[in-house]
């Protein structure tokens, strides 16, 4: 775990690497596929394939630059932000206050 500042204030809470980390809303967590992200977090806005990562907020960004299973996807409006490796949950930021990306 290890957290983002900026601005001398906190921004992002990170869980990161091997474990569970810790969960949100007490549903997802590190390993959640990412069937599992949509039913929690809804339905992209859109969804980009096979692209450069843009961060755009609620667009699903599947197999970013052509590796398949590599996946972001962010929901600002619910402050979280999600990266995925073989569609697994690999990393889970929750923005806090004005980190919100």
């Amino acid at each position: 775990m290890s957290v983002a500042v900026g601005e001398g204030s906190v921004v992002e809470l990170r869980s990161e690497g091997q474990g569970q980390g810790f969960t949100y809303h007490g549903k997802l967590h590190l390993g959640s596929s990412l069937n599992d992200v949509m039913d929690v977090l809804g339905q992209p806005t859109e969804t980009i394939t096979g692209k450069p990562l843009g961060f755009d907020a609620g667009v699903l960004y599947k197999d970013i630059d052509g590796k398949k299973g590599y996946c972001y996807y962010a929901r600002p409006d619910q402050n979280i932000r999600c990266f995925f490796m073989n569609n697994q949950m690999t990393a889970l930021y929750v923005t806090i206050g004005n980190g919100n990306r």
